[in-house]
């Protein structure tokens, strides 16, 4: 593999065909009526940095299963992306995630609101 391969994985036009995993801000008792989408491989290279770095929430996202965070989970979810991005130099990844943090920035206003991530 030659060093070109392996610097198209830092740019975010390299996963435009990858399936996506699903974002998008819930108020208890109702589904999100729309979603942002970040492509699956980002997704899994945030839950391998979560892990390695043992960031709990970030461990909490599924590939294969929806699941719901409720307004505290986001704060901390808001604080873990933001330590990665302090200590990692990943574009493709951090600008993939920006949408997910305006969401976030939307649920950190608002208690009853939460997030839902969508698994494949």
């Amino acid at each position: 593999m030659s060093t070109s391969d392996l610097q198209g994985r830092l740019k975010k036009e390299t996963y435009d065909q990858d399936e996506v995993i699903s974002f998008g801000v819930f108020e208890k008792g109702a589904d999100p009526g729309s979603y942002v989408h970040v492509p699956e491989s980002l997704v899994s290279r945030l839950i391998h940095l979560g892990c390695a770095y043992k960031l709990h929430v970030i461990q909490m996202i599924d590939l294969y299963e929806d699941i719901y965070l409720n307004g505290l989970q986001c704060q901390s979810l808001v604080e873990e992306i933001r330590f990665l991005g302090n200590i990692i130099d990943d574009q493709a990844l951090v600008e993939s995630l920006r949408p997910v943090m305006d969401l976030l920035s939307k649920i950190e206003k608002n208690s009853s609101l939460g997030l839902k991530v969508s698994g494949l």
